[in-house]
């Protein structure tokens, strides 16, 4: 992890609207786990991954602003730790999800209709903050997706998925299907469905536009190996910092003088 923070060129390879709606559907899911009352643990871990949001959007005006006007190495080092911390704080998230309960059960009343069941005669909400909370999580579920479409779309405009953690996809789909299982073992009624479907949606349904994340990956890895490898880099290119660390073209190698590699760090990630 440590050594894919080193090489990232900053956030740029993350969509601010990524960002953005990542932490918004955070937010809006702290907030509905407190008006429908889950778990104080819960609502810790919501808390927690509202403040991990909060840190990476930190970094992204971080880099994004501030860095470009800063020329001296030694002013990026401090960054790049945090920067570490965050992609952290990420992973874990994605962890902590799969362990999480469901949203409180709303003690669904089973109703018997001779014509056969009707779900809109199934009463899911018993005052006006589970009616809110649902709605909260019906947003929240829309942000998460929302997040996932932007970076889809980036990651396409850009040809390329330079910047980004795969890692951070893979405990995600890993998390969101944990967590999205957790509800339907419980049970498959029309009602159980319908009462967690906010939730289901933001994990099961986000499962599948990560994997379209995770095949980006695939596919651009090798279109910024060819990109490389059809570069033609002067003395001027290659730069080597007071570490020992060789940068080529702007991108910094996981190499050094003591331990060279000819392959830039940020493409070292293609599978031969």
């Amino acid at each position: 992890m440590v050594s894919n923070c080193r090489h990232i060129q900053g956030v740029a390879g993350i969509s601010v609207f990524l960002i953005t709606q990542w932490t918004l559907g955070d937010t809006t899911n702290l907030i509905g786990s407190i008006l429908t009352g889950q778990m104080p643990l819960q609502i810790y871990l919501a808390v927690y991954f509202v403040f991990s949001d909060l840190v990476l959007f930190s970094q992204y005006i971080w880099y994004q602003i501030w860095r470009r006007k800063q020329k001296r190495k030694a002013q990026h080092q401090p960054s790049t730790l945090i920067l570490c911390l965050t992609v952290g704080f990420l992973v874990m998230n994605g962890l902590f999800q799969g362990y999480l309960p469901s949203s409180r059960p709303l003690h669904v009343p089973v109703r018997h209709h001779p014509a056969g069941r009707n779900l809109l005669h199934v009463e899911i909400f018993h005052g006006i903050e589970d009616e809110v909370g649902y709605a909260i999580g019906v947003i929240s579920s829309l942000f998460y997706i929302g997040s996932r479409l932007a970076q889809l779309y980036k990651n396409y405009k850009r040809k390329s998925t330079d910047g980004l953690s795969l890692m951070m996809f893979w405990l995600a789909i890993l998390g969101n299907v944990t967590y999205g299982l957790s509800i339907l073992v419980r049970s498959i009624e029309p009602d159980w469905i319908v009462m967690h479907l906010p939730w289901l949606v933001g994990s099961l349904g986000v499962v599948t536009l990560d994997v379209s994340l995770v095949i980006q990956f695939r596919i651009y890895s090798a279109t910024d190996f060819e990109r490389l490898s059809n570069e033609k880099m002067t003395e001027e290119d290659i730069q080597v910092d007071a570490n020992g660390v060789v940068n080529y073209g702007g991108h910094e190698n996981y190499g050094s003088i003591n331990n060279p590699d000819p392959v830039p760090a940020v493409y070292s990630n293609v599978r031969h």
